[in-house]
């Protein structure tokens, strides 16, 4: 998976829980069931830069995926609030040079 990132990086930072402590934090972790054995559940959560979580999904089995859209939406919604914020930065900045 480092390889790949180092081929193809990503705008964000992609965890790789090798010692399943995230997933197990996370309570995402599928010890045995009839469909998986030490995995974890199909997942994914968006954090915010604030740490809070902003989107998050967990399958019932490995056949269910998180749906892209909903996903997608959430980060058009941080992306927005991120140009928004950085406006209002450059703007005062405007109005009191050298804050």
């Amino acid at each position: 998976m480092a390889e790949y990132l180092e081929k193809n990086p990503l705008p964000f930072p992609m965890l790789i829980d090798e010692d399943r402590q995230v997933m197990k934090a996370f309570e995402v972790y599928n010890r045995l069931s009839w469909d998986a054995y030490r995995l974890a559940h199909p997942s994914a959560f968006l954090i915010d830069p604030d740490g809070q979580v902003r989107y998050s999904f967990v399958a019932s089995n490995q056949w269910d995926w998180p749906r892209t859209q909903p996903l997608a939406d959430e980060l058009a919604k941080l992306r927005q609030a991120e140009v928004e914020s950085i406006a209002e930065s450059e703007s005062s900045q405007q109005w009191f040079p050298g804050t």
